[in-house]
């Protein structure tokens, strides 16, 4: 009986090591194939490349990535990636500040949508945030402690769930069903090439909808986390830099019937109060008199307004860089 129970008690042990390892294995293959070819694992590619040469760092989310080109800076990277948050902002930039000591001045969006309870919900792809999110903070912080415990767990032990086109190497394709190609990409920059000029009452309200329908214009979590980038760049003693991010004039109209914008901004002002070199650059209305020839949709800059938005920035920052 006890040689049985020695070899039972080997067996288990002997398939927890082969499942172990086949799952390594496979995760690895999986996190190589999946950003391979990505837009996510293009820029981090590129952003390593020159990271101890960078001085002007851009943050944030498709707003910076599609509007921010660091081609007008000497030696700027817009790091940002579409869908963030400030807590995502805040753990990529406290990794980053520890390894690049460097870096002179932190770009960082503040639009309409920033502080929304949409953007604070959005928690994708934990493979490649687990190397920078504090999962148990955030779990504490949203009172969704199991949830997060089950996101970092996933992220680190089983990356390839939930992914499983990719983990087979099946096609990724769009909502069109045509295969997905990568746009040009400059220093972590999304080039962007159309111009804003069909169907834009259509484009504007499912644009509106998506960021503001049934959400808080405020979420405290996400509110907390922006407090903690002030604390980080003021305890670095790096420059935060503040944009509010051109959107066109048909999206700002209807966003500002579902978001109290002056609210808002009257709360981001008492948040940046205690850190007076904190700046704030205000370009919402940029493009307000003629807007379709600058933008690729409602709220995002093409190629074009991105340059112009981007040279304003560097001019305007001239007493720091």
């Amino acid at each position: 009986m006890r040689r049985e129970r020695v070899i039972k008690i080997l067996k288990v042990v002997l398939f927890l090591l082969l499942f172990f390892v086949l799952n390594h294995a496979l995760g690895r293959w999986f996190l190589e194939k999946r950003l391979d070819g990505s837009r996510t694992g293009f820029i981090d590619r590129e952003f390593q490349k020159v990271e101890k040469k960078i001085e002007v760092l851009a943050l944030g989310d498709s707003h910076v990535a599609t509007g921010f080109d660091p081609r007008v800076f000497h030696q700027a990277f817009n790091f940002s990636l579409y869908g963030e948050n400030y807590i995502y902002n805040y753990y990529k930039l406290k990794y980053i500040l520890r390894r690049n000591p460097q870096i002179k001045a932190i770009i960082l969006p503040v639009d309409i949508h920033s502080f929304s309870s949409w953007r604070a919900d959005r928690f994708l792809h934990d493979f490649y945030w687990v190397k920078y999110v504090d999962y148990l903070q955030v779990g504490s912080y949203k009172g969704e402690l199991l949830r997060f415990i089950g996101k970092y767990i996933k992220g680190k032990m089983f990356p390839y769930l939930g992914e499983y086109k990719i983990a087979f190497g099946l096609p990724r394709i769009d909502e069109k069903e045509r295969q997905v190609t990568l746009p040009e990409i400059i220093r972590g920059f999304v080039v962007k090439t159309e111009t804003f000029r069909k169907n834009r009452k259509k484009r504007t309200r499912q644009r509106v909808r998506l960021h503001y329908h049934n959400h808080h214009y405020i979420d405290e979590v996400v509110a907390r986390y922006f407090e903690k980038i002030l604390e980080l760049c003021a305890r670095y003693r790096k420059n935060l830099v503040l944009v509010k991010f051109p959107v066109t004039e048909i999206y700002f109209r209807y966003a500002s019937n579902r978001v109290p914008v002056e609210n808002l901004y009257d709360r981001v002002k008492q948040l940046i109060k205690p850190y007076p070199k904190v700046r704030v650059l205000d370009y919402q209305n940029l493009f307000f008199d003629n807007d379709a020839p600058y933008f690729d949709d409602p709220d995002h800059l093409n190629r074009h307004g991105a340059r112009i938005l981007s040279q304003k920035i560097r001019q305007d920052l001239e007493d720091l860089l």
